[in-house]
């Protein structure tokens, strides 16, 4: 966001029934109290989670810019973007779900690309969460034995257990059982018949 261009920084909330806002696209939208906004403490800058707002968008005049880094639970975004005819790299991956734990890693990195690029002087990080909203992730229990009589496969134990691993999952053996923890950017997988499904792909 141009940061001059934003009354006392932003804030998260509902729209107002009937609020408006004009997208970068230049696209007038009206939105319900169900709708997710980013804000300032005078009016919407941002349909949240899909795309920005034109009045409070950088410029070749902009000399001094706010970053946003966020986590949006999935749920709350489904079916925004495509309720106002919209599809944008945005959407797509807030409603696929994203890692929960990297706003901060992200925020840093893309001020430090500002600033070899750009030049300039970073600002303070705020932080604004609600902690038990924060998703948390939880073991799987899962039968290796499972995915030969599910696929119809003869992969081994050892073969299965490399192939999640791949893909970033820590295992704990639990006698004839694993416990398999997904890395926290794969929200997708919660159930044992995910991670079949990610051992025959």
């Amino acid at each position: 966001f141009d940061l001059q261009k934003l009354n006392n920084g932003v804030r998260v909330r509902m729209a107002e029934k009937g609020e408006k806002l004009v997208l970068l696209d230049g696209e007038t939208i009206e939105m319900s109290d169900s709708t997710l906004v980013i804000a300032d403490h005078l009016r919407a800058v941002a349909l949240a989670g899909v795309m920005g707002g034109v009045e409070s968008g950088v410029t070749s005049a902009t000399t001094d810019i706010l970053l946003e880094s966020a986590f949006f639970d999935p749920v709350s975004l489904a079916g925004v973007a495509r309720s106002f005819r919209l599809q944008t790299d945005a959407s797509t991956r807030f409603e696929r779900g994203v890692d929960p734990s990297i706003q901060e890693i992200a925020l840093e990195r893309a001020t430090g690309l500002i600033m070899e690029i750009c030049g300039g002087l970073p600002g303070p990080v705020i932080v604004s969460e609600d902690k038990e909203k924060v998703p948390t992730f939880h073991a799987i229990k899962f039968e290796p034995d499972c995915v030969n009589e599910t696929l119809g496969s003869e992969l081994s134990h050892q073969r299965i257990k490399e192939i999640l691993s791949s893909l970033g999952m820590s295992i704990q053996h639990i006698d004839e059982f694993w416990e398999v923890t997904p890395p926290k950017y794969r929200s997708d997988i919660k159930i044992s018949a995910d991670l079949i499904e990610e051992v025959a792909r």
